[in-house]
């Protein structure tokens, strides 16, 4: 069975933190990316880059030595893209996961871009879920203006 979900845990590091010294907005999405990147590529490997960021909002303020943990679950697939949720949270060392607070959410799209062959099918444990995310990104490619 393929792996649909991906995390890991990372302490944050002093030269991750912006002027008002706690996590860098940036930084966020750089993980959110590699994380969302990493699970794409092991549930069917291939080439992917990221095609889509979607919902993304960014709270909490991490400070330097905080435990910053990422998960990612696959939504859904199609022949060519794997789209994710993905969430990030963080804690003090000294705390326990269940006392972490989030601090990133949202979904990414990735696209595979090495042409060998349909992307395996994934069968979504969350059919609304999935159907919402698919119609956000229709509706808002759709009003994206084109130049």
């Amino acid at each position: 069975m393929r792996p649909t979900e991906l995390s890991f845990e990372i302490m944050l590091r002093p030269e991750w933190l912006n002027g008002s010294q706690t996590y860098h907005g940036g930084e966020m999405l750089k993980l959110m990316d590699e994380l969302c990147g990493s699970l794409a590529t092991v549930y069917d490997p291939r080439t992917y880059v990221t095609g889509f960021i979607h919902g993304v909002s960014l709270s909490g303020s991490p400070t330097v030595r905080n435990i910053i943990r990422g998960h990612a679950t696959i939504c859904y697939t199609t022949a060519r893209t794997v789209a994710m949720e993905v969430t990030l949270y963080y804690r003090k060392r000294s705390e326990l996961q269940a006392e972490e607070k989030i601090c990133a959410h949202g979904y990414y799209v990735f696209v595979a871009t090495d042409g060998t062959g349909p992307i395996q099918p994934y069968t979504q444990a969350d059919a609304d879920k999935a159907d919402r995310l698919k119609k956000d990104i229709a509706a808002y490619l759709q009003a994206a203006p084109t130049d």
